[in-house]
């Protein structure tokens, strides 16, 4: 094959590679595109052969690019748009990638194979639900570089991920223990922060940072929340503002600075540090810190409410779905415990069940009917239908003719008749009766 831009250099391909190469020249030259089943070959042939096809003017160079300068790219487009939190997660997953591969891998090279075998280094040296965010984040990764065409199919697709749930992270931090926590907060800003988290439902910092005086609707109690996490979707939402915050928000505005903007002014910083600062609140406490300082004061918040609120109602305030709720926040407390032990019989047969109450022929105060008295009016042989269906009062129910051996009970008026005895009780009720002949009053 004579390359098109020179008379001089011929190159020779295999029989097989040939014809598919005149096929691509074929279509180059007549301007459309290549048909299925070559465009297939040329997508799946390696790096080394396209650069060929590449240096002889047959095709266009494929992109590439290093695994290091991808992933910086990929991080640094997107940090305007998440939380700090998600850019330091994503940087994590780029450095476990660069340790195993190095910096100028081409991503081209990283095979499933290559996937499977860093996945696997990962286990001893992290928690499994650590590892469960790193590969999901790497598929993350590089199926945006598929959809880029860096390369032609993502190899951590198919890696399986794992649960990234730690319930053992997961700890319910009760009021007493909060309240402690604030009480050693070293002012009120810091008061409020802390307040915000377990008592507001709030993120920490993206939410509580957020907050604005002018977010703070006294007269109708209500807090709009800004969201950067969920901005894509609902930027806003509205939580109540609830008895046990707002004494922390007053207090807080008192002592605001004249013309401040925000609730929390200090503590804006980059440098601030605010899981430090709680960490050393809780010690100051004479308290052990709990994991997921942050996180699990919001979680707590939702346990509560959801004990109180439908479950819709719940998550509309916290910010998040009832899937994610179940899987990542809520938590089952020694209170639901207590509660249920608490009923005795009750919790275990149910509601309890009152009888009803008769009034005696003299008109004394209703008593309750005893268990003897009840009778199933199906099994009340007391008269043949023919002279039953006679003698039967209309009342205000609809007459129900009985079987040649049964018959039928009435209402009328509140009372129940048994017309061929003579017997009357008040309610609705059933009564049941072995013996149609015994007087069951």
């Amino acid at each position: 094959f004579r390359p098109p831009d020179s008379a001089e250099r011929y190159v020779f391909w295999p029989p097989f590679i040939a014809r598919k190469v005149t096929a691509i020249v074929s279509a180059n030259v007549s301007r459309r595109s290549l048909d299925n089943a070559v465009a297939e070959w040329l997508a799946e042939i390696g790096d080394d052969l396209h650069v060929k096809l590449a240096a002889a003017g047959i095709v266009e160079p494929r992109q590439s690019a290093t695994l290091g300068g991808f992933l910086t790219g990929y991080i640094e487009a997107r940090r305007s748009e998440v939380e700090a939190r998600t850019i330091e997660n994503f940087e994590a997953t780029q450095g476990k990638l660069i340790n195993c591969f190095g910096d100028n891998r081409s991503l081209r090279t990283i095979t499933e194979g290559d996937a499977h075998d860093w996945r696997q280094s990962l286990f001893g040296e992290i928690e499994p639900a650590t590892i469960a965010g790193h590969v999901k984040r790497a598929k993350q990764f590089f199926g945006h570089a598929t959809r880029k065409r860096l390369i032609d199919a993502n190899p951590f697709a198919e890696l399986v991920a794992g649960s990234q749930t730690n319930d053992s992270r997961l700890l319910f931090i009760d009021r007493p223990t909060i309240d402690s926590v604030i009480e050693y907060a070293p002012d009120a800003e810091w008061r409020l922060l802390v307040a915000l988290a377990r008592y507001g439902g709030l993120r920490n910092p993206s939410e509580t940072l957020r907050l604005r005086w002018e977010d703070i609707n006294w007269a109708e109690k209500r807090i709009l929340i800004t969201s950067k996490k969920t901005k894509r979707h609902k930027p806003f939402r509205t939580i109540p503002l609830f008895p046990e915050l707002e004494p922390y928000l007053a207090q807080a505005f008192e002592q605001a600075s004249e013309g401040a903007v925000y609730c929390i002014e200090r503590y804006r910083s980059q440098d601030v540090n605010l899981r430090t600062g709680l960490m050393k609140i809780i010690k100051k406490a004479g308290l052990s810190p709990w994991p997921r300082l942050w996180q699990n004061l919001r979680a707590s918040r939702e346990t509560e409410l959801a004990n109180e609120y439908p479950i819709h109602v719940v998550t509309e305030w916290i910010g998040n779905s009832p899937a994610i709720a179940a899987k990542h926040y809520l938590s089952v407390t020694d209170a639901h415990f207590a509660k249920a032990t608490a009923g005795g019989d009750r919790v275990a047969q149910g509601v309890e069940t009152k009888l009803p109450e008769s009034t005696d022929p003299d008109g004394n105060e209703p008593q309750p009917v005893s268990s003897e008295t009840l009778v199933n009016v199906a099994e009340c042989d007391i008269a043949d239908s023919s002279e039953s269906a006679e003698a039967r009062p209309i009342g205000f129910e609809p007459i129900t003719l009985g079987s040649e051996d049964r018959c039928a009970i009435q209402l009328r008026h509140g009372r129940l008749l048994l017309p061929e005895q003579g017997l009357e009780f008040s309610s609705s009720v059933v009564f049941q009766s072995d013996n149609p002949t015994s007087n069951p009053a």
